[in-house]
C-alpha cells in the first residue's frame, strides 16, 4: 500500500489498506484492524472514503473494547458526518456510541445518562434510535442507582413501536434490566430466555454473549446459581473465540462475583486469573477496578489483611465520589472490614456511614447479601449491635428482592438476633 500511494496509486492503495485491514477484523486482530483503518483514513482523498475508514476504525476499536482511543475518534466522526452531510442527522448510532464511550471511560456518567434520556424522550427522533437509546439508559440508570429512571424508560419502550429484529432485542433487554432491578423476576427470567432465543435466531455472535451474561442476573437473583454459570461460560467462550475483549472481560468477571456471592474462594481464585487477562486488554477505568474489587475480597476470606490493604484504596472521599453504586458499595464494604480488623474507629464510623446511606437509596436492586453484611459487622464493631440486626431484619423483611437463600453473612446476624 505504501507503494501504491508512492506510486500515486491512492484508490488502489485504499482498496488493499480496507480489504487488509477487514480481514484482519474477521480474523480475530481487532488493534491490527484498527492500525490499518487508521492508514486508509490517512490514504483517503474524499471525505465518503475517510468516514467509510473511521467508522471501520471505530468498529475494530469497539471489539478491541478500546474506549480510551474511541473518545478520540468518535468526535470527529461526528463531525465528519455532520459535514458531509452523508448519514448526519441531530441523532445517530454515533450519537449513542460517544455516550456509551462517555459512560464506560467514566468521563462524564452523570451527564451520559440525561444525554441519552433526551434521545428516549425526544419524539422527533425515530423509534429505533429511541428504543437503542432506552436500552443504554437502562444500563446506565441502574449502575448508578437513579432507579426513579427506570419505570419511564420502560413505558416509553413499550409504547414505541417495534419494526425491527433489533428493536425488540433491544426492547427485551430493556425489559429485562428493569424488571431484575425494580420489577417481577420473573418477568426478567422470562424475558432473558426470548432475548437468548432471539439472538440465536438473528446470528449475532456479540448479541448472543451479551444475551447470555445479562441472563445470568435474574437466575442469580432467583438462586439459580447452577443454570447461571452454564450460561456465563457459554458466554465467554464465546466471546474468546471471537476475541470479542470487552465481553470476554465482563463474563469471566461475573463468573468471579457469582463464585464470591456463593463463598466458594477455590473456585473464584481459579477463575480470576482468566478474569485478569481479559480486563488487562480493556482501555477503561473499570476493568483496573473490579480485578481489585475481586483480589481483596479473596484476599479478606482468606484473613491477608495486609493484601487488602494493597490493592483498595483506603481514600473515602474517593469512594464517596464513585458513581458507580456497586463498585462504591465493595470498596466501601472492603474497607469496613478492613477498619473493623485495624480498629481504626473513627475511619470505620465514617465508612458505615457512607455505607448506610448508599444503602438506603438503593438496598432493593438485588445481589447485595456481602454489603449489608458488611454494613452490619461494621456496625457491631462499631458498638451498634440491635442497630445491625434492626437493619438486616428490615432488609429481610422489605428490601431484599433476592428469592436465593441469604448469604452466611446475613444469617449468623438473623440467627444471634433471635429473627429465625
Amino acid at each position: 500500500a505504501q507503494h501504491l500511494l508512492a506510486s500515486g496509486s491512492q484508490g488502489r492503495a485504499l482498496s488493499l489498506l480496507e480489504e487488509c485491514a477487514q480481514h484482519q477484523l474477521d480474523n480475530g486482530l481487532p488493534k491490527d484492524a484498527a492500525t490499518t483503518f487508521e492508514l486508509a483514513e490517512q490514504a483517503s482523498t474524499s471525505d465518503a472514503d475517510r468516514f467509510r475508514s473511521m467508522t471501520g476504525r471505530i468498529a475494530a476499536l469497539r471489539r478491541a473494547a478500546d474506549w480510551t482511543e474511541l473518545a478520540r475518534v468518535v468526535e470527529p466522526a461526528i463531525e465528519l458526518s455532520a459535514k458531509s452531510s452523508m448519514v448526519w442527522s441531530r441523532h445517530s448510532d454515533l450519537e449513542l456510541l460517544h455516550i456509551e464511550v462517555q459512560w464506560w471511560t467514566e468521563a462524564a456518567p452523570e451527564s451520559s445518562l440525561d444525554r441519552a434520556l433526551s434521545c428516549v424522550n425526544d419524539e422527533t427522533a425515530t423509534a429505533s434510535h429511541r428504543i437503542s437509546a432506552a436500552m443504554l439508559s437502562m444500563i446506565i440508570s441502574a449502575n448508578l442507582a437513579r432507579l426513579r429512571e427506570l419505570t419511564p424508560i420502560l413505558q416509553t419502550v413499550e409504547a414505541l413501536p417495534q419494526t425491527s429484529v433489533e428493536d425488540r432485542i433491544n426492547a427485551l433487554s430493556v425489559t429485562m434490566i428493569y424488571h431484575t432491578e425494580a420489577g417481577d423476576l420473573d418477568v426478567a427470567l422470562a424475558s432473558a430466555e426470548a432475548l437468548i432465543s432471539a439472538e440465536r435466531e438473528r446470528g449475532s455472535v456479540r448479541g448472543l454473549t451479551r444475551a447470555l451474561r445479562f441472563a445470568s442476573y435474574p437466575l442469580r437473583c432467583l438462586g439459580d446459581y447452577s443454570t447461571a454459570m452454564t450460561l456465563l461460560r457459554e458466554s465467554l467462550e464465546l466471546a474468546e473465540r471471537h476475541l470479542l475483549v470487552g465481553d470476554a472481560a465482563s463474563a469471566s468477571d461475573s463468573i468471579v462475583n457469582m463464585c464470591l456471592e456463593q463463598d466458594d474462594i477455590p473456585a473464584a481464585q481459579r477463575w480470576v486469573a482468566r478474569a485478569k487477562k481479559w480486563s488487562s486488554l480493556v482501555r477503561a477505568k473499570y476493568a483496573r477496578t473490579s480485578p481489585s474489587i475481586n483480589d481483596a475480597l479473596i484476599a479478606l476470606a482468606a484473613g491477608d489483611y495486609g493484601a487488602v490493604e494493597s490493592l483498595i484504596d483506603a481514600d473515602l472521599d474517593a469512594h464517596f465520589r464513585d458513581p458507580v453504586i456497586r463498585q462504591k458499595m465493595l470498596n466501601l464494604s472492603v474497607l469496613i472490614r478492613l477498619f473493623s480488623h485495624k480498629a481504626e474507629i473513627s475511619r470505620l464510623a465514617l465508612a458505615c456511614e457512607l455505607l448506610g446511606d448508599v444503602l438506603r437509596r438503593a438496598a432493593t436492586i438485588g445481589r447485595l447479601d456481602y454489603v449489608v453484611g458488611s454494613y452490619a459487622a461494621g456496625l457491631v464493631t462499631l458498638g451498634h449491635s440491635k442497630s445491625a440486626v434492626e437493619f438486616v431484619h428490615s432488609y429481610l423483611r422489605d428490601q431484599r428482592r433476592d428469592r436465593s437463600m441469604p448469604s452466611r453473612h446475613l444469617e449468623s446476624l438473623v440467627a444471634e438476633g433471635g429473627l429465625r
